[in-house]
């Protein structure tokens, strides 16, 4: 009873008080001794009527797995970028979008709250502190961290020049076509796992959306 196991509407605790015997048990101790199925009677009298009810809304599954680390804005439980992305954007939409609260709570959605309160990280600049965090972690957290900047930057700086936050997700990152007689490049990086490489790509673009050069390297 002691482990958040319990899924509430804001914690995932069992409220107290409770009955001090309550924190003696483990969750099969409020099931049958023969078959598995909530002991009704137990739990009602152990619980208060509203705890009660979460308690035997909770399914019981049919065969036990190995606890994993899993990724909730995906469907097979994998993080991608894509979904780490947005999921960043939405806490900078949903945010005072001045605030250095929001970059920091985008940091800990990412997943990289531990990088970014690191000490051995805490440099005097912020170059300096990119620099020190690329240098000594994986190229998986690298690459989380570079696409993690430019989705802040990228977002902010939309909705510092538009004056006020847009309410679509769509709006913020759609490609746009460049100004008549403009030419806009568009530039990918990626960084290369065992090899010690990055790599990039590019693509030129007209006003009119249309491909006029590409190049990798």
């Amino acid at each position: 009873m002691h482990d958040p196991w319990l899924r509430g509407t804001i914690n995932k605790w069992v409220p107290s008080p409770q009955p001090a015997e309550v924190y003696q048990l483990s969750v099969r101790n409020l099931l049958h001794e023969n078959y598995k199925a909530w002991n009704i009677a137990k739990v009602r009298n152990l619980f208060s009527g509203d705890v009660a009810g979460r308690i035997l809304e909770t399914p019981l599954v049919n065969s036990v797995r190995q606890d994993k680390v899993v990724w909730e804005e995906e469907r097979n439980g994998c993080y991608s970028v894509k979904s780490g992305s947005k999921l960043a954007m939405r806490y900078i939409i949903g945010s005072d979008k001045y605030h250095v609260a929001v970059a920091r709570d985008s940091w800990c959605a990412a997943g990289l709250s531990t990088v970014l309160h690191n000490n051995a990280y805490q440099q005097s600049n912020a170059m300096d502190h990119i620099f020190a965090m690329c240098s000594n972690e994986s190229s998986d957290i690298v690459g989380r961290v570079a696409m993690l900047l430019w989705c802040i930057w990228q977002n902010l700086h939309k909705l510092q020049s538009n004056g006020e936050s847009r309410t679509a997700e769509a709006d913020l990152v759609r490609w746009e076509k460049p100004a008549l007689g403009w030419v806009k490049c568009n530039v990918d990086v990626a960084f290369v796992p065992g090899s010690g490489r990055t790599s990039v790509g590019l693509c030129f673009r007209n006003n009119m959306g249309q491909v006029m050069a590409g190049m990798t390297q």
